[in-house]
């Protein structure tokens, strides 16, 4: 289950390629503009390619899709191109704030949905168990998907990416030229959104073919089919065990079983790449506390690395780590007293993380820091929190 969660916490762009690559795709890469970026590279021309898969992450990334792209990938769905629309929240986007250019046809038609409504809380609903259709129609052939290529699925909604999601159901009425059917089922919706749906496969008249997979792909708790026992990482909610299908096997179902592109000869789906670990400091949990409450931390190389708890006043209130450590994910607890051992009063409070490594002359060089705060309260009903700061690469 460790290594489950591993394959979580790498950066968004080594999930989307490792994703492709074991399910055995080659692909050329184009970085749109988002994430405070506003650089526009789009491919040349969408028809050199079998498929185009559009990842726009989490709903805090903003890869979407100006004008100009929905235009284009219109057209190449109208040219019989493959389309792949991956992201958190992307009906909010083209429905509530009004990013659709096409006049309501990108979402009704290209993604084939009706958006609903925002989801629950991610503290409030922290999993989404999601089935596969026992079987989609590929222009008028029937072809299975459930349990032959694709069963159950789940999706995490809090860490290391906490994620805002939205609740669509397949269009039954979409504009002319479309057609649209649920491929993946939400089974926990909220009651007055149900039913719910999580991927939705389209089809264009003229032979192209979409589908919106309405979370982003880190969003999915298993890399490959694997058998989880329902644990997850320390201060982690478990969720329910069983065997869940995972990025890789949701995206070959899409482009060979439903778009009819083969992968790779000799693709092998189990491949267990080496872990990646990066600068990273995690949101505590539970937040508030009240007795303890768990701060998970990444470490991307061989480094002298600290986690300390300072007050509101800047003040150290307790050293939590202070040694040398390798690449890896961590995770330390606070029982909320001080260096005294004593137990220290309601209010705000700091971690840091600091990481110095150490260059064979022994100097010192700060390579990385972050901050966090968070609320200790006394009583676990007053639910109020905030966090700021950034690891600094």
């Amino acid at each position: 289950m460790h290594r489950v969660w591993q394959r979580n916490i790498m950066p968004l762009e080594d999930i989307y390629e490792n994703t492709l690559q074991d399910a055995g795709y080659c692909y050329d890469k184009f970085d749109i503009s988002g994430a405070g970026s506003n650089i526009h590279i789009h491919p040349v021309e969408y028809g050199f390619y079998d498929a185009v898969v559009w990842f726009t992450g989490p709903y805090f990334s903003n890869y979407l899709f100006d004008a100009e792209a929905q235009r284009a990938l219109k057209q190449y769905l109208i040219d019989g191109g493959k389309v792949v629309l991956c992201g958190d929240r992307i009906a909010y986007n083209m429905s509530v704030v009004g990013e659709d250019s096409l006049g309501g046809e990108f979402l009704s038609g290209i993604m084939g949905c009706t958006y609903q409504e925002e989801m629950e809380s991610a503290f409030t609903k922290p999993y989404i168990y999601l089935q596969a259709a026992p079987s989609v129609s590929i222009f008028g052939t029937p072809k299975t998907i459930n349990p032959t290529f694709l069963d159950s699925l789940v999706v995490y909604r809090e860490c290391p990416y906490l994620k805002d999601m939205s609740y669509v159901v397949t269009n039954t009425a979409p504009p002319t030229g479309y057609s649209a059917q649920p491929l993946l089922y939400v089974l926990n919706p909220d009651p007055q959104y149900d039913p719910a749906d999580g991927a939705i496969y389209v089809e264009r008249d003229e032979g192209g073919q979409c589908v919106f997979v309405n979370y982003d792909l880190c969003a999915f708790v298993n890399h490959v089919r694997t058998e989880c026992d329902g644990s997850a990482p320390s201060g982690l909610p478990a969720f329910n065990p069983g065997y869940y299908y995972g990025r890789v096997e949701l995206m070959k179902t899409i482009l060979e079983e439903l778009f009819g592109l083969p992968a790779i000869a000799g693709a092998d789906v189990t491949v267990d790449r080496k872990p990646v670990f990066r600068w990273a400091l995690g949101q505590n949990t539970p937040n508030p506390m009240t007795s303890s409450t768990s701060i998970r931390f990444e470490v991307a190389r061989t480094s002298d690395v600290s986690i300390k708890i300072y007050n509101a006043m800047g003040q150290l209130v307790k050293t939590l780590e202070n040694r040398r450590l390798d690449p890896g994910a961590y995770s330390v607890h606070w029982d909320g007293t001080n260096t005294a051992g004593q137990r220290v009063s309601s209010g705000v409070y700091f971690y840091k993380m600091a990481s110095v490594q150490r260059h064979q002359e022994n100097c010192a060089c700060a390579i990385a820091t972050a901050v966090r705060l968070w609320r200790l309260v006394a009583d676990s009903n007053r639910l109020s929190w905030i966090h700021t700061g950034s690891l600094c690469p």
